[in-house]
């Protein structure tokens, strides 16, 4: 694993989740079933993110290319938000990629 993809303090809390299987998912259909969690719209997010969060988004996009997948898991909150993984879910929309999704039942907390 790359170390870029854990350099965030809910590296760990993800890991209680690791029992839930992901399941492929298209970007298109992760952006229909979830916001993303900021207060911002998925245009607003995918501009930031390849603005302001340019340096992680294309560091990520050049090596996902060059795997040619996305093997970390996005997780998808039981509150309809993406929690973790928008730069993955960015890339995978840049490179019509999809991406594994661990989607959180609703009644479970963090």
């Amino acid at each position: 694993m790359c170390e870029w993809l854990y350099r965030d303090d809910y590296a760990e809390i993800w890991q209680c989740y690791a029992h839930i299987p992901a399941r492929s998912m298209t970007a298109s259909e992760v952006m229909a079933m979830v916001s993303p969690g900021s207060g911002l719209s998925w245009p607003e997010e995918l501009r930031h993110l390849w603005t302001e969060g340019w340096h992680d988004t294309s560091t990520l996009l050049s090596h996902v290319a060059a795997d040619g997948e996305i093997a970390e898991p996005i997780i998808i909150g039981p509150d309809g938000r993406l929690w973790d993984g928008h730069h993955r879910l960015a890339c995978a929309l840049a490179l019509s990629l999809d991406v594994p999704a661990r989607v959180i039942p609703k009644g479970s907390e963090l």
